[in-house]
């Protein structure tokens, strides 16, 4: 049994930003929210992985990425779970078998209609539409007959099992039958409802594209889709990417693939009263759970469970969060419950697939302080009694200090910090971090000690800082941290708040005639002596943090402007530092 289920490699999730009409059709202008921004890490078997940060460092964002529920900009995410002992049963559909054997019998009449005419010069069926061209016609009927019944038979043979050379074969037969209207008007709709029908996900699409009947066992995520159990590096040839289909099942859309990925990947949303229907009961809501995700019988349809026995693992699962007696639940609907009740009832529905990993998208952020505690003792009871691997995604360190085995600190879209909890507890090395632990409140007031908790705001995700995304905020940032023409407006804006410094604001400013350009900022001198501008930037800069004043290259006159060069940053690379991983230029 694999000891990692989920390892997470240089993951990069964008969501892109509305653009104009003329943007969109003409192209260019793309801007994109990096909310995950190339981070890596790994989940161990049976422990609670913590994901920490500020609202809006993408933390809900990596956790749905790993139930494919976002797209994947860049990198992957490969999940191994415990290999099933059932044996693979290669199975055929039983339509598939029948949409074969009408293959053959209308392949029969084309070539017993194509050898017909060669002999009697007569057509032995009407040849509608092509009545003018019968010579032609007939040969080429003859020709496609014959290729029809070469290719029901592969497909009668084929391993692994696809649907689009059926759909090839159905796209023929329907030509075929269209060129004879009206007396091919049956066969013709015969064909269209054979394509349509594989075109479809239910009930033959429940069956893997292998036609393999086996829980799945590895995934990777990439930004194509999920690639089920098959190595990246192992290329396709281009007749089996055009005959049986590419390997990679696209995630937004429904297959064997993806609910296997789902029925083993569950999460368990902030917000319960968003997450439950408020027009179904309780036991509708964990009923249409559990049938949603039945074993499939021999043959590709969905094993039937009579109702009853639907009911009694609902009512376990009610007894199994606390909710009792269920029976008092099961009729109620999600309006007539308390907030705490509505979030047992989202980890009920959870669990009701069996997953190996559930993802805990703050899980008691929404509940009272009073219940909180019971809650958490009940996903850590559950994880026990299911075997269940937790990714808790919490803002919250003294909550991920309860439950987190291990846990992993988020800003703005990168991973700052990650080890053992009591590691990072006990000595933390980040920067960042140190700040989230200062942040929670202690009720001793013997205890208390002097914060140093952030500055400023949380940088626009659209244009994140250089280097080291924290160094705005930072209070031991360096000057290789990637200092920027922007930080330097920020310093002089916060500069002139002070009104001491009104004579240094009316030379240099007002700040809309400024201009910030990456690593300088630069502004216009045809008002004014140059000269003095530069002198009382030289002289801002003396009065300005360490870093920043230490990060300037140059402060010069180019042509009628002033620009003020910033030194490029430092490579910004995660170390280990004394068990843990750091991404941060201190070490």
């Amino acid at each position: 049994m694999p000891d990692v289920l989920v390892r997470v490699r240089d993951l990069k999730v964008y969501y892109p930003l509305f653009r104009g009409f003329v943007q969109r059709l003409l192209g260019g202008g793309a801007r994109f929210v990096r909310a995950v921004d190339g981070i890596s890490f790994e989940v161990q078997r049976g422990e609670v992985f913590g994901l920490v940060g500020e609202s809006g460092c993408g933390k809900s964002t990596a956790g749905r990425s790993l139930m494919g529920l976002t797209p994947i900009e860049e990198g992957e995410i490969v999940l191994e779970f415990p290999s099933a002992s059932a044996k693979p049963q290669f199975i055929r559909p039983r339509e598939l078998k029948m949409a074969c054997v009408a293959w053959w019998a209308v392949s029969a009449a084309y070539l017993a209609t194509a050898t017909y005419y060669g002999v009697s010069g007569s057509a032995l069926f009407p040849f509608g539409l092509v009545a003018t061209v019968p010579g032609p016609y007939v040969d080429a009927l003859g020709i496609v007959g014959s290729v029809q019944v070469l290719l029901g038979l592969a497909l009668w043979l084929l391993r692994p099992w696809s649907r689009r050379p059926a759909r090839l074969v159905a796209g023929i037969g329907a030509a075929i039958a269209f060129a004879s209207l009206p007396w091919g008007l049956l066969l013709f709709g015969v064909e269209v409802g054979i394509l349509v029908y594989l075109g479809t996900p239910d009930p033959s699409g429940l069956v893997r594209r292998q036609g393999l009947l086996l829980p799945a066992t590895k995934f990777t995520l990439t930004k194509d889709g999920i690639l089920e159990g098959i190595p990246r590096a192992e290329q396709q040839t281009w007749f089996e990417r055009w005959f049986i289909g590419p390997r990679t099942v696209r995630t937004a859309g429904f297959s064997w693939v993806l609910k296997q990925l789902r029925g083993k990947v569950q999460i368990v949303y902030q917000d319960p009263h968003a997450a439950l229907n408020p027009a179904l009961t309780v036991g509708e809501l964990l009923r249409h759970a559990l049938q949603a995700h039945a074993p499939i019988a021999p043959g590709g349809t969905r094993a039937s469970s009579r109702l009853e026995e639907v009911n009694a693992k609902a009512l376990k699962l009610l007894d199994d969060v606390g909710l009792r007696p269920p029976d008092q639940f099961f009729a109620k609907q999600s309006t007539d419950m308390s907030g705490g009740q509505k979030q047992r009832v989202v980890i009920a529905r959870a669990l009701a697939p069996k997953p190996l990993l559930l993802v805990a998208d703050e899980p008691v952020a929404m509940l009272d302080m009073s219940i909180r505690a019971k809650v958490l003792e009940l996903l850590l009871d559950l994880k026990e009694k299911y075997g269940l691997t937790y990714v808790f995604i919490t803002h919250d360190l003294a909550t991920a200090k309860l439950v987190c085995d291990r846990i992993a600190i988020m800003y703005l879209g990168r991973l700052v910090e990650a080890g053992e909890a009591r590691r990072i507890y006990a000595d933390p090395k980040h920067p960042y971090t140190r700040a989230l632990l200062q942040a929670i409140p202690i009720p001793d007031p013997s205890r208390r000690t002097k914060k140093e908790l952030p500055k400023g705001e949380v940088p626009d995700a659209v244009f994140p800082p250089a280097g080291c995304r924290f160094h705005p905020r930072c209070p031991v940032a360096l000057p290789t941290c990637g200092w920027e023409g922007r930080d330097f407006l920020d310093y002089l804006e916060e500069r002139w708040i002070d009104p001491s410094n009104s004579d240094e604001e009316a030379a240099l400013g007002p700040i809309e005639d400024w201009k910030s350009e990456d690593l300088g900022a630069s502004r216009s001198v045809r008002k004014g002596d140059p000269e003095v501008i530069v002198a009382r930037v030289q002289a801002a800069l003396k009065e300005a943090p360490k870093p920043l004043a230490e990060a300037v290259d140059r402060v010069a006159l180019e042509l009628d402007r002033v620009v003020v060069s910033f030194r490029p940053p430092a490579r910004l690379e995660p170390k280990e530092v004394e068990g843990r991983i750091v991404e941060c230029l201190l070490y």
